[in-house]
């Protein structure tokens, strides 16, 4: 998978790191040349110094080939714009934008952009939601009225889509995780299978209305 991430902070770098080493292709991007002193060593992807809300910069990273974008800076206007560049200029399927806060969410997500809370997410914990290594069921993390769980899919959702379940604003499918161990950054038109798990961020006033599509939503918190 080839994955341009803009970021190179703690997250990113970490991302960075650990993608690389499960064999994806990595590029990250940063404006700061420091910054990928934080990278490994062994890190053997590769790096473009620049503003990620830059076209040409993300042009340089690759962006045309891209499978997944990840912004994780520590800016939100930084993180929400590149997404867009990504999304919109580039039409890359998966993108994914760090946001610290909740009045955009709705505007975003409508746009494909899917947002990555809380507001101090552990790296490790980004990674664990990509390959799929928390308990089969539970609170990953919550703040007021958002949550973020990893729940089984009930039969009742087996061979419907994705955007047949999700409610803009309300309920976004971030990951689903196939067989084990086959983590998917899922697409409106993924289809869920028999065994699905994913990972949601869910709104409280929406829990009742997923009840149908998710087994024990109210795991306990990691």
């Amino acid at each position: 998978m080839y994955v341009v991430i803009a970021g190179c902070g703690k997250v990113g770098a970490q991302l960075s790191n650990t993608l690389a080493e499960v064999k994806h292709n990595v590029v990250i991007i940063d404006k700061d040349p420091h910054s990928f002193e934080k990278l490994d060593p062994t890190f053997n992807g590769l790096t473009v110094l620049g503003n990620a809300i830059d076209v040409d910069i993300q042009r340089k990273a690759g962006i045309e080939k891209a499978e997944v974008f990840i912004a994780v800076t520590d800016d939100n206007n930084t993180n929400l714009m590149a997404a867009q560049v990504a999304k919109k200029i580039y039409h890359v399927q998966n993108v994914m934008a760090r946001f610290n806060g909740r009045q955009e969410e709705t505007i975003y997500e409508r746009q494909g952009i899917k947002i990555i809370y809380p507001i101090d997410l552990e790296a490790w914990k980004v990674i664990n939601l990509l390959n799929g290594k928390h308990l089969n069921r539970c609170t990953c993390w919550h703040l007021e009225e958002i949550t973020i769980f990893k729940a089984a899919f009930s039969s009742k959702a087996t061979g419907q889509k994705v955007e047949e379940i999700e409610v803009p604003g309300r309920l976004t499918i971030n990951v689903i995780i196939r067989h084990g161990s086959l983590s998917i950054i899922p697409l409106k038109e993924t289809v869920i299978q028999s065994g699905d798990i994913a990972v949601i961020t869910i709104r409280e006033e929406a829990l009742k209305q997923a009840g149908k599509w998710f087994q024990n939503l109210n795991g306990g918190v990691v």
